[in-house]
């Protein structure tokens, strides 16, 4: 398999993976701002794994567009990060994703 097509799949699962969580623990917010926050996000997420998809689909990944969506991964894992702690799906960690940055980074 293309290097670049494992990283992309790998980044399309942990973005639907705190979606996942972030979607599961909704109905526990009864904040109605924190909500929508949640909602937006799940939205945006969505279409990120969309674009993942048909650029790997038109073998046209790059990988520097793939880091930027695993940095975003960590900006929702920090501002959501109460949600997610209280969550009993499985979630990546900050680690996880900076380890998987670092190999798409050295791919030539």
């Amino acid at each position: 398999m293309n290097t670049l097509i494992m990283y992309a799949l790998k980044t399309i699962r942990y973005r639907s993976l705190i979606a996942e969580a972030l979607l599961g623990n909704l109905s526990k917010c009864e904040d109605t701002k924190r909500r929508s926050e949640i909602i937006t996000v799940c939205h945006r997420s969505a279409d990120v794994i969309e674009h993942i998809s048909q650029y790997a689909i038109e073998d046209c990944l790059d990988k520097h567009q793939l880091i930027q969506d695993l940095e975003s991964a960590l900006f929702i894992l920090d501002v959501f990060s109460c949600e997610l702690n209280n969550v009993d799906s499985c979630v990546p960690d900050s680690e996880e994703i900076k380890v998987l940055m670092a190999e798409i980074g050295s791919v030539k």
